[in-house]
């Protein structure tokens, strides 16, 4: 069975992605903190951006972990976290490299 969802690893990682770019304060959010992890942690010389796309899908999660914290839940966060399902499944290297990417793509960022 295969359970990709329009070009992701599975709905849960799309899902997320959507909601992150359904509302302009959160996209941009995730490109500024792409910006700054090129500026920090640019490609290795062979231009792997393998790291990069790791610690950008973990402040990713880490910005999910801090919405899903009991203190922190709104009902909007409630019923998105609801829409995604199981935040496990989610391939957050997946959405750093989408992040990464679309940050190099847009000429926000040039790593060379």
């Amino acid at each position: 069975m295969c359970d990709t969802s329009n070009g992701y690893k599975n709905r849960e990682t799309f899902d997320v992605i959507t909601w992150l770019d359904n509302e302009e304060s959160s996209q941009n959010l995730m490109k500024e903190l792409a910006r700054e992890l090129l500026e920090d942690n640019p490609a290795d010389e062979q231009g792997d951006l393998g790291s990069a796309y790791y610690a950008m899908g973990e402040r990713v999660k880490e910005y999910f972990d801090v919405l899903n914290d009991y203190d922190n839940l709104t009902r909007e966060t409630f019923l998105m976290l609801m829409d995604i399902g199981s935040l496990y499944r989610v391939s957050w290297r997946e959405i750093g490299e989408r992040y990464i990417d679309q940050v190099i793509e847009d000429n926000h960022f040039t790593n060379a």
